[in-house]
């Protein structure tokens, strides 16, 4: 489980590996969103939050990462101290839909 601050506002990093006949590919293209919800709970269309991409292209094959602002402003979600978190990330592919519980975060 990933930890923060309550009072810091910073970047949750998903790692997101796509394929597409044995091969990897950059999902990129596709749109993405993430949602941060108590540990849990149950999720809901309106849990989602915008997300971007990030790409760490000093490793090959290149790691690319879901990524959403979270903590007070301009965070997207500020999160309660002692509680714990879960992190889904969405991408939206055709035909595909990927939802995934990425794990838990934990507020000190």
């Amino acid at each position: 489980m990933h930890t923060q601050s309550a009072e810091s506002t910073e970047y949750v990093r998903v790692a997101v590996g796509a394929t597409a006949n044995g091969a990897a590919i950059d999902p990129t293209v596709d749109n993405v969103e993430m949602a941060v919800i108590l540990a849990g709970a149950t999720l809901t269309e309106d849990d989602w939050l915008a997300a971007t991409w990030e790409t760490d292209a000093t490793v090959t094959p290149s790691v690319y990462y879901a990524r959403c602002l979270v903590g007070p402003a301009p965070g997207l979600v500020t999160l309660v101290r002692g509680d714990i978190y879960d992190v889904y990330v969405k991408v939206a592919d055709n035909p595909e839909t990927i939802v995934r519980n990425t794990g838990g975060l934990g507020i000190l």
